[in-house]
């Protein structure tokens, strides 16, 4: 069955993680190609707005960077609500940011629809911070395939698979949103359809 959705469609992609991370960096990397090497504390939350093409359709991507700071919790949950991806962010140099995923899953499930694709992604995995490194691939590899997240290892400081992931939280949010537009079509058509866990594909676990 064809579907009918507009070429041009609008996502609203999360970004969250605790403080220093750098969900900040990872977005203008992104949005602006660039990079500052001094940390300034998101305070509340930034907006940027970014295009990625996926075969014909263009998806314009409102990417919300939320405070990793915990006073602003009350602040960010609310921008959960409406969300049609999350990108999940640690420090690879920093164990305790790493702990911290489970409670933004968490934060996710509770606030957002559970089929929202996920990125788990480990920033600063610099060639710089080789001897630095806490959390290990094989660690995070593993805890992504059991929580079917997709999962990358970037360098937003050597600009390494920063495209990758707005790609990728991109194709997913599109793919989801093109099966739920099939499944609506075959309600208005008349045909039945069961109500079944894979309605919605898993989230897959993408290691690089």
């Amino acid at each position: 069955m064809t579907t009918h959705l507009p070429l041009v469609q609008t996502f609203k992609v999360l970004v969250v993680g605790e403080s220093s991370v750098g969900k900040s960096s990872l977005m203008n990397r992104f949005v602006h190609g660039i990079f500052n090497t001094q940390h300034t504390a998101t305070i509340g939350v930034d907006f940027k707005i970014a295009i990625v093409n996926i075969g014909e359709y263009k998806c314009r991507l409102q990417i919300w960077d939320t405070a990793g700071q915990e006073r602003f919790h009350s602040i960010t949950s609310s921008y959960y609500r409406g969300s049609d991806g999350v990108i999940i962010v640690y420090d690879v140099t920093n164990s305790a940011s790493f702990d911290y995923v489970k409670s933004h899953i968490s934060d996710m499930e509770h606030y957002c629809d559970k089929t929202i694709p996920m990125i788990l992604v480990g920033n600063k995995n610099d060639a710089t911070n080789e001897t630095n490194k806490i959390v290990t691939t094989r660690e995070a590899s593993k805890y992504a395939q059991e929580n079917q997240l997709n999962f990358f290892e970037i360098s937003v400081k050597d600009n390494k698979n920063v495209n990758e992931v707005f790609n990728t939280i991109s194709r997913l949010v599109l793919e989801r949103r093109l099966q739920q537009s099939e499944c609506l079509q075959r309600m208005s058509n008349g045909t039945r359809i069961e109500l079944v866990d894979n309605t919605i594909p898993k989230r897959k676990c993408c290691l690089h």
